[in-house]
């Protein structure tokens, strides 16, 4: 079975003054969340879900999908972020610094999408040879989009890829001729 973690992180829920201040009663309000989350999708529509106070899962047994749906608060990460620059020992999980990342890579894709209509072409296209050469262990999809985005973002000494097949062309000249040994390719995303 498949399985995927989905942050709900939404601007409207995080900019809203209604949050608590403190982490832990940041916790209980995530969790409330999470179990009315589970409570509506199985009472709206019928999803098989099991709600605890860390997670949702949402399992599609008819298709052998499930997916876990957790809640990011940002203003809980830079809430204890600013407590520990006051010496005092807190700990944010690694699911909640992943879903941060997850969140900032996500807007740097939807960013490139937005200066780059073809972008997310190449990326289905790329990420569709590297899964069926079975590259797929060495090259994460996360890698495979920063790969791309170096493309767009650096395309010297030819122009921006106008098309999707010149793009992808592009991907594999820069995996067949990149000396990955010696020479990282750094995708610098203030653009």
């Amino acid at each position: 079975m498949d399985s995927s973690i989905i942050g709900i992180g939404d601007k409207s829920t995080q900019g809203s003054g209604n949050w608590p201040m403190d982490d832990v009663a940041i916790e209980k309000t995530k969790s409330a969340f999470l179990l009315r989350i589970g409570e509506s999708l199985q009472n709206n529509w019928g999803m098989i879900c099991i709600a605890t106070e860390e997670n949702v899962d949402v399992f599609f047994f008819m298709s052998g999908y499930a997916f876990r749906l957790r809640i990011l608060h940002e203003r809980g990460l830079s809430l204890l972020n600013r407590q520990n620059k006051s010496n005092q020992l807190k700990h944010i999980s690694s699911v909640d610094k992943e879903l941060f990342t997850r969140g900032q890579h996500s807007s740097m894709i939807n960013g490139l999408q937005g200066c780059y209509p073809i972008y997310g072409s190449v990326i289905r296209l790329a990420k569709r040879w590297v899964a069926s050469h079975l590259f797929s262990s060495c090259l994460v999809e996360v890698a495979v989009e920063l790969l791309v985005a170096y493309l767009f973002l650096k395309p010297l000494p030819f122009y921006v890829p106008c098309s999707r097949i010149s793009g992808f062309l592009r991907f594999l000249r820069l995996l067949s001729e990149n000396d990955w040994n010696f020479s990282a390719s750094v995708v610098l995303t203030n653009y």
